[in-house]
């Protein structure tokens, strides 16, 4: 059997096909998870805004006048809600930040900072950035499968993750060995 365009699940959805929903539920709720937690969300908020910005979705599913570009759409609004999540009062730092089993304290100290510094430097990065390197590197997803997803030509989407590159390596310098933010 064919796999299911998103397009043809939003019109299932949309003449009240309540599994059709659930589907699209089920392809993009990993995928607005990590964009959540890049968010500088924890866990436990990433969850809770993830499922918000699905509720919002499914509300406002009328509303989307191009279901070929149902990811996009959706993209937008889980980023207006994570940004308005990530704006609310944050708990206590550390709890993301574990290092790695079997690293000395040292080593533990300078993972979970050069961890937290890169999650920092993606957060701030502008959305038409910040969505195309999570999905790059956070989600493994090709330069076709982001323009596919956000309904942008592969140049434009080459062009932000090469701009957000060039962005992250001024930010984190000191992840590269001379200091010159080459190694990213």
């Amino acid at each position: 059997m064919p796999d299911i365009s998103d397009a043809d699940l939003v019109r299932r959805a949309l003449a009240g096909g309540r599994s059709a929903f659930e589907e699209l539920l089920g392809r993009y709720w990993e995928r607005l998870y990590m964009l959540a937690v890049h968010s500088r969300l924890s866990s436990a908020d990433a969850e809770d805004a993830v499922q918000e910005a699905l509720v919002q979705a499914y509300r406002r599913l009328s509303t989307l006048r191009d279901p070929e570009r149902f990811g996009s759409w959706l993209y937008k609004i889980a980023m207006r809600t994570f940004a308005a999540k990530a704006a609310a009062p944050a708990p206590a730092p550390g709890v993301a930040d574990a290092a790695a089993p079997g690293d000395g304290p040292a080593e533990e100290t300078e993972s979970a900072e050069s961890r937290r510094a890169v999650r920092e430097a993606v957060a701030s990065l502008p959305d038409h950035y910040r969505l195309p390197v999570t999905l790059r590197f956070f989600d493994g997803m090709s330069c076709d499968e982001i323009a596919s997803h956000l309904g942008e030509p592969v140049g434009t989407v080459w062009t932000r993750l090469h701009r957000a590159n060039a962005i992250l390596r001024g930010k984190l310098g000191f992840l590269s060995p001379d200091g010159s933010g080459g190694g990213i």
